[in-house]
């Protein structure tokens, strides 16, 4: 879990809990919440090295899918536990709680933590009279 997503985390359980009326069920939101986290991130790892494979990468949309799927899931059963069913406060909940993962899912996407960086170097050692002439940038191979 990224740090800016738990202030909006904790926002959220805070919002849930008031609107069952029992503020104290913030924390167990929270905490019941952030402990799925960890089996996702495994599951998440293994679903990007499975969707790599060639036999599997034209069902790599309907495999993430299916775990966005399992994530909406999971928030309806963390709820479920803690709070049963009590109607109108359940669906407004579950509409928080998967309102929150839409917007982790568009706005924090998930990405590679080693990225190398581009390298704009091997441009710049040309200079712009040998760009216009055609010459390759240093370390090219001639054409």
């Amino acid at each position: 879990m990224a740090l800016a997503e738990i202030p909006l985390l904790l926002g959220t359980c805070l919002l849930a809990a008031r609107l069952f009326r029992e503020e104290q069920l913030a924390v167990a939101f929270a905490v019941l919440l952030v402990a799925t986290d960890p089996v996702f991130e495994v599951v998440g790892i293994a679903v990007q090295v499975a969707t790599g494979v060639d036999a599997i990468v034209p069902y790599a949309g309907a495999v993430d899918w299916a775990f966005i799927a399992w994530g909406f899931a999971v928030l309806l059963r963390t709820q479920y536990v803690l709070t049963g069913w009590r109607g109108l406060p359940s669906v407004l909940a579950f509409g928080l709680f998967a309102g929150l993962l839409a917007i982790f899912l568009a706005v924090f996407p998930r990405t590679e933590l080693w990225i190398p960086a581009r390298d704009d170097r091997d441009e710049s050692r040309t200079s712009a009279i040998d760009r216009g002439r055609g010459v390759p940038p240093a370390g090219d191979p001639p054409r």
